[in-house]
């Protein structure tokens, strides 16, 4: 009873000494969340612009990601089936929609904070703080708990121990570009991802103090070209397709996208040009993807010359949602999404710790067997593999992530 009369106090002054929204002077404050915590937590204060849609945004990019692994690799008979799982395996697109969100909401904070070496230094700090920890907790049950738990065999279990210092120094997208997937263990993979964006988050920053708004806005449109063509010399080079897939230089174009959006969005005029793009933007992207299809059926992002179109399509359908979120689309600030947002980075990290538990207790039916058993398996790794995600998420971030970020009151945004 003292402990929440005393947060009460606390609350009160806190709203009483920033003059803020309630929610976002405790976010400021550290004695609540933010949905997407440091994207949209910094936002609220420093812009005092709180984007509730693009909750929604980094809740379907995590959905998409998790449905996708659910499924990945299920064998499927029927033509309901068949198209079933080949939609569901189009949803390694969430990781795109994480890049150009991540964009935007990196560049805005720092397009609004004190562009000095200080708040460079303190952005740093607090980057560390929301990534990291997690990030290295997860390592290290890898390492030591996951064979004892089942999520894990012996054998991945070395071979991530041989390979650890490529995931201690957020490079295993080198080691795969190198090596192949092979050199990482499947509980892993999904890591690569988060190794461009902090190597992102370690450059761009610069760029952005270095640079008048102007530039920058030119930067971003450089490195979005630039990741093109550097895919078109990946081509010609004829590198094997997962190097154009993990490597920064090649997947730029999402991040910088967002980038693009962050200034617009500070720019009244050149904003609502974007706005009127939007549509030309997806009749664009879906011609593209169209081609791919109409070639083979399917999309095959491994393959070097597939991703000369489908890449700049999903940038650009990636772009328009997170533009969209921006303008505060409907249907995407709901509570739902809004809670999966919060906990979404813990549901990128642990989710293939879910999907082990859950492949180790629901057993695929006879290939004999009726059609409604295989929905039902379907349904059952769906529902299990997120159920689990989100429960792991909780812990992660009641335990880990909530009570770390409360240090960041000691490491000003500005």
């Amino acid at each position: 009873m003292l402990s929440q009369v005393a947060l009460r106090i606390v609350r009160s002054v806190v709203r009483y000494s920033t003059k803020a929204r309630p929610r976002e002077a405790l976010v400021k404050a550290g004695l609540a969340s933010a949905s997407n915590e440091e994207a949209v937590g910094q936002t609220a204060q420093l812009s005092k612009n709180y984007l509730p849609a693009l909750d929604g945004v980094r809740a379907i990019a995590i959905l998409l990601v998790v449905l996708y692994h659910a499924l990945d690799g299920l064998p499927s008979f029927t033509w309901g089936q068949r198209l079933f799982i080949r939609v569901a395996s189009q949803g390694w697109i969430g990781v795109d929609l994480f890049f150009v969100l991540s964009g935007f909401l990196i560049t805005g904070i720092l397009l609004d904070g004190e562009r000095t070496q200080k708040s460079l230094r303190n952005f740093y700090a607090r980057r560390i703080l929301r990534i990291v920890p997690v990030y290295a907790i997860f390592l290290l049950y890898s390492l030591w708990l996951a064979p004892r738990f089942g999520t894990s065999s012996s054998d991945e279990a070395a071979l991530l121990g041989k390979t650890q210092v490529w995931y201690w120094t957020y490079t295993v997208n080198f080691l795969v570009a190198l090596r192949n997937w092979s050199a990482i263990t499947r509980p892993t993979g999904h890591l690569w991802s988060l190794s461009v964006e902090e190597q992102f988050y370690l450059l761009w920053p610069i760029a952005v103090l270095a640079l008048s708004t102007r530039s920058l806005k030119w930067a971003a449109l450089g490195c979005i070209v630039g990741a093109e063509l550097v895919r078109f010399v990946l081509l010609l080079a004829d590198a094997s397709g997962q190097v154009g897939f993990v490597l920064l230089p090649s997947r730029m174009d999402a991040l910088a996208a967002g980038a693009l959006l962050a200034c617009a969005y500070r720019d009244r005029s050149l904003w609502s040009r974007v706005l009127r793009a939007r549509q030309v933007a997806v009749l664009g992207a879906l011609a593209l993807l169209l081609l791919v299809v109409l070639r083979r059926h399917t999309i095959d992002i491994m393959e070097s010359d597939e991703q000369l179109l489908v890449l700049p399509a999903l940038v650009a359908l990636g772009g328009v949602l997170v533009a969209s979120g921006a303008e505060g689309l409907a249907g995407l600030a709901g509570a739902a999404l809004r809670f999966i947002a919060q906990i979404s980075y813990g549901m990128y990290v642990w989710h293939l710790v879910a999907l082990r538990l859950v492949s180790a207790r629901v057993h695929a039916p006879p290939e004999t067997a009726d059609a409604w058993r295989w929905w039902v398996f379907y349904g059952a790794m769906v529902t299990g593999t997120l159920g689990i995600t989100i429960v792991l998420a909780q812990i992660s971030w009641h335990f880990i992530e909530r009570p770390v970020l409360r240090l960041k009151r000691y490491v000003p945004a500005q």
